[in-house]
C-alpha cells in the first residue's frame, strides 16, 4: 500500500546511510500530497516517522502513524500511533 511504499523508501535510506530521512524527498518519496489513493489524503515522512491522513467519510481527517525503531541496522515498525480508531486500523496496529 501506499504507507508500505514510504516505509521502504526510509528503510532502503537507513540501510544505505544509517540514519532516518529527515522529509519525504530526502527518502526518495514524492511530496505528501502527490500520494494519494483511495480514501488515502496524503503519506508524510518526518525523520523516520510515515503518517497517512486519510480523506472521505467516516475517516476523514484521522491519521495512522508508523514509528520506526532500528536495532541492529534493520527497522522494526509499530503502527499504534494516530487517532484512527481501531476497528479502521490493520490487525497488527491495534
Amino acid at each position: 500500500g501506499l504507507a508500505g511504499s514510504a516505509q521502504t523508501g526510509v528503510s532502503e535510506y537507513f540501510s544505505s546511510l544509517g540514519g532516518l530521512p529527515a522529509t519525504n524527498a530526502t527518502a526518495g518519496l514524492p511530496g505528501s500530497n502527490s500520494i494519494r489513493g483511495n480514501n488515502v489524503d496524503n503519506v508524510n515522512n518526518n525523520a523516520g516517522t510515515v503518517t497517512v491522513t486519510f480523506s472521505g467519510a467516516p475517516i476523514a481527517a484521522s491519521t495512522i502513524t508508523f514509528a520506526p525503531t532500528t536495532t541492529n541496522g534493520a527497522v522494526a515498525w509499530s503502527c499504534t500511533g494516530g487517532n484512527l480508531l481501531d476497528k479502521y486500523r490493520p490487525a497488527n496496529c491495534r
